[in-house]
């Protein structure tokens, strides 16, 4: 199976750390910021990294995990469920209601 963490920051971290202790998981990582993906990049052993969500092919994972700022949650759970992504959200879901009921 082929996981996806959008973000890097502490949660993004820490779901790393637990799926990779999963066996049989491959885990990537999806974070804009260089500096933080390198640090990630090196520290973790990740199948393959991302600067932006937009470029990723999500053909390739059979789920995501965001991690991101709720504003943009429902954006990126709405491409993974068009691309038949599973996804998982952190909470909160979104700082407004705008797309929850599309989702």
């Amino acid at each position: 199976m082929k996981i996806l963490i959008i973000g890097g920051g502490s949660i993004g971290e820490r779901h790393l750390r637990c799926f990779l202790k999963v066996e049989g998981l491959r885990v990537s990582m999806c974070e804009p910021k260089a500096d933080r993906l390198k640090i990630l990049e090196q520290k973790y052993r990740v199948d393959r990294v991302f600067a932006d969500f937009k470029k990723v092919d999500l053909s390739y994972f059979d789920g995501v995990v965001i991690c991101t700022p709720p504003n943009l949650h429902i954006p990126m759970a709405l491409r993974a469920a068009k691309n038949n992504c599973h996804f998982l959200t952190e909470k909160p879901l979104s700082h407004n209601m705008e797309g929850v009921d599309q989702l």
